[in-house]
């Protein structure tokens, strides 16, 4: 059976106080380094999860840019390209313009150096065909 003499109330007191001060100086202090540490962890969670975001937020928007300034240099190279060929097909019918202008010049010149020649032989064909006469006959005409 259980006696009740000095020892047990003695120990039942030591165990209280032991607990007091167990609990005032290392459980109380242990479960608030806890506390702060899981708030801490809580906290770096948190600021990571916002980071994350904010890099997933900036990299679709830089992907978004990246597209769009691939599609402004595709358009910008495309009207370039229609530029040159709208600038070369204007040269080219100024040069056929050009071309066609010296041409008619040329067969205009043509045209009046054969009169000229035509010209100048009508003046000479009778004196032609007075020498071939003369050559064919054998004697003056």
């Amino acid at each position: 059976m259980i006696s009740l003499n000095a020892t047990l109330i003695i120990q039942i007191i030591n165990f209280i106080f032991l607990m007091w001060f167990l609990n005032k100086f290392l459980f109380k202090p242990m479960l608030k380094v806890l506390d702060e540490r899981k708030n801490r962890v809580e906290s770096d969670y948190e600021k990571a999860k916002e980071l994350e975001e904010k890099i997933e937020t900036g990299y679709e928007q830089y992907r978004k840019e990246l597209e769009k300034a691939k599609n402004e240099g595709a358009s910008i190279k495309i009207s370039a390209r229609d530029e040159a060929t709208r600038i070369l097909n204007e040269k080219l019918a100024r040069a056929k313009e050009e071309a066609n202008k010296y041409l008619e010049e040329f067969k205009s010149q043509l045209e009046k150096n054969k009169n000229q020649i035509s010209a100048e032989l009508e003046k000479d064909v009778e004196s032609i065909a007075k020498s071939i006469c003369s050559t064919l006959l054998g004697r003056e005409i």
